[in-house]
């Protein structure tokens, strides 16, 4: 006898099995992202290489203003305040992923002694059932470490 989770998992497993990537994924999945990077709609500017899936670099023009990163974006690895670059953006076997990084970015030494990246964010979300499902998301700054100090002390901790 099976318990329903089991048979949740088998009829999952059947459905990936037969699973094929639809334009309507990709605008979803891009929708979702920037809305998840950007609730507040400021991002202007969504910069894509020529090398981009074509599908990933339609979907992103349906919901955002696209460039293709050798037109207006400066080859020095430097980003507008409100321009997102993506990095990348794939869907494979019900796992999509996108990695890009929120400028400004102007690569000027911080005070932890690294290059100012802006914002980099990576959005894993896989296909549950029949919905997509983002469970966590990355961001990641270049700003250094943070420092964390005991409730009882007034010096960081290491």
């Amino acid at each position: 006898m099976m318990d329903g989770c089991d048979g949740g998992q088998i009829r999952q497993s059947a459905r990936m099995e037969h699973f094929e990537v639809q334009d309507g994924d990709f605008r979803l999945i891009a929708k979702a992202s920037l809305d998840l990077i950007d609730p507040k709609g400021s991002i202007t500017t969504v910069v894509v290489s020529p090398q981009l899936d074509r599908r990933a670099r339609t979907a992103l023009k349906a919901v955002a203003n696209v460039v293709v990163n050798d037109d207006q974006v400066a080859s020095d690895g430097t980003l507008p305040a409100r321009y997102f670059r993506v990095r990348t953006f794939t869907i494979d076997d019900g796992v999509a992923f996108i990695e890009g990084q929120l400028g400004p970015v102007t690569n000027t030494i911080t005070p932890a002694g690294q290059r100012d990246c802006g914002r980099i964010y990576t959005i894993p979300i896989e296909l549950i059932g029949g919905d997509w499902v983002s469970r966590s998301y990355k961001v990641e700054t270049c700003a250094g470490s943070r420092d964390w100090v005991a409730v009882d002390s007034d010096t960081p901790s290491d």
